[in-house]
């Protein structure tokens, strides 16, 4: 299992039912106070109010369009793409989703990087991505956390723009509540690189899977029994399955943030511990700290010195935003 993929909802926004239901009930949030952008950001496209899309480069060619995926435990490169550059995929990796797992092939690459930010060697996974780009017709590959963990970094969806924190300089700038992130299989032995958020969903506690790539609020459940729904719909993996889900209003409460928000009730468990999948876009930012085992939804700016306010100062910000 050392190259399962584990996570999952891509899609799940199909309602076939209850015609004027919203799939997403947001409560107002705080804006991101920061506004700290520099030129070393990278800018990203956002794909059906979701879906991050930024430029990487793989053993120095491109850069091309890559699905960020905090759910994904590991990158994955289009077959088309491996051609082109290549590469020589061997049997040996599996691709875990709400609807099953499948076998898949790696190979080994000796470079990748966004932006200035450039990650170790690595094994990708070589599949085929048609289905996920029904998302964007671009996406050459996903980024997951087997290189995002190397780095911290601020996903900003206000301005649109990633950047990378690579000499901690942007957190001595951010305050918020910090809220540990547990790696997925941190208690059975197995190494996953995706982390989980504890949340309280209903009346209980739920281990959220930390999810870029998910396009909304997942919870896995032991069955689907009758009860209140807006409406039953479906969730669909990257390869286009589907699986049936019961859409309901629900109160997530992240930390001290509470919200309300639509939830995608699925039947079944893709992992032991995993309780359901925590889409990033609903917060308008967050500082992801791998290297402290914390993420900061919504951070806000410390108060400066005047002395240090230069430092602090917005750069030019993409057009755009949430």
């Amino acid at each position: 299992m050392r190259h399962s993929r584990c996570a999952l909802s891509r899609f799940g926004r199909q309602a076939t039912a209850a015609a004027g239901v919203s799939a997403i009930l947001l409560a107002a949030l705080p804006a991101f106070a920061t506004d700290v952008v520099t030129d070393s950001a990278i800018p990203f496209r956002l794909a059906h109010d979701f879906a991050v899309i930024v430029p990487v480069t793989v053993n120095g060619s491109g850069p091309y369009d890559f699905l960020l995926d905090t759910g994904s435990s590991q990158t994955s490169v289009d077959s088309a793409l491996a051609d082109e550059l290549h590469l020589h995929p061997v049997p040996g990796g599996s691709v875990t989703t709400v609807t099953g797992s499948r076998p898949v092939e790696v190979a080994r690459i000796e470079s990748l990087a966004a932006g200035t930010m450039k990650f170790a060697e690595t094994e990708v996974l070589v599949r085929n991505l048609h289905a996920l780009r029904s998302l964007d017709r671009s996406l050459r590959g996903v980024l997951g956390q087997d290189a995002l963990r190397q780095t911290d970094y601020l996903l900003d969806y206000r301005h649109r723009v990633l950047r990378f924190d690579e000499d901690g300089e942007l957190l001595r700038a951010l305050d918020g509540e910090r809220l540990a992130l547990t790696p997925v299989g941190a208690h059975s032995g197995v190494e996953y690189g995706s982390t989980l958020v504890e949340t309280m969903v209903r009346d209980g506690h739920r281990l959220l899977v930390l999810d870029s790539g998910s396009a909304s609020l997942v919870l896995f459940e032991k069955g689907l029994p009758p009860g209140p729904a807006f409406a039953m719909g479906d969730v669909r993996d990257d390869y286009g399955q589907r699986g049936e889900a019961r859409i309901e209003k629900t109160r997530l409460c992240v930390g001290r943030s509470c919200q309300e928000a639509a939830a995608w009730s699925v039947a079944g468990r893709v992992f032991p511990g995993i309780d359901g999948l925590l889409p990033t876009w609903l917060f308008p930012s967050l500082y992801v700290s791998n290297s402290g085992g914390f993420t900061m939804f919504a951070p806000r700016r410390r108060r400066a010195a005047p002395d240090d306010m230069a430092s602090l100062r917005p750069g030019s910000a993409p057009a755009g935003g949430r």
